[in-house]
């Protein structure tokens, strides 16, 4: 169990050192600006999702995944990974572009759904506290 903890830690640490890597990047590429406005934090995300859907169909994703557990898929790239995995399933089982594309973002939206619910709830226990 230490090793698999440990193994998390160190793919989650590297996937955190890659996005600080794209954030440093766009902060010193974008005009201040867009700077201020924090997009380059969105730049950084999806430039992260997108290196994970240039990985996924080598199998490097899925390497790494099923070396480092939850520590790759933890991160904005797992969402990825995830998103091209079910594509790829959903295409393999009905044949169908558009059910794989319309099941990847039912995953999409379950997700950030699921997400935004505990950030709404504390939203409304500080807003009613205030």
């Amino acid at each position: 169990m230490a090793k698999a903890i440990g193994k998390a830690f160190l793919v989650g640490g590297i996937m955190g050192v890659i996005t600080q890597l794209f954030l440093v990047l766009y902060a010193a590429v974008l005009p201040q600006p867009m700077v201020d406005m924090h997009l380059h934090s969105t730049f950084a995300l999806v430039t992260l999702g997108l290196l994970t859907l240039v990985t996924y169909p080598s199998g490097l994703f899925d390497r790494v995944q099923a070396w480092g557990g939850w520590g790759m898929m933890l991160t904005f790239s797992g969402l990825a990974g995830a998103v091209a995995g079910c594509y790829q399933g959903v295409l393999a089982h009905t044949g169908s572009v558009a059910k794989a594309i319309g099941q990847g973002f039912k995953l999409v939206f379950t997700i950030v759904g699921i997400g935004f619910i505990p950030i709404a709830i504390v939203m409304l226990i500080v807003a009613f506290a205030l």
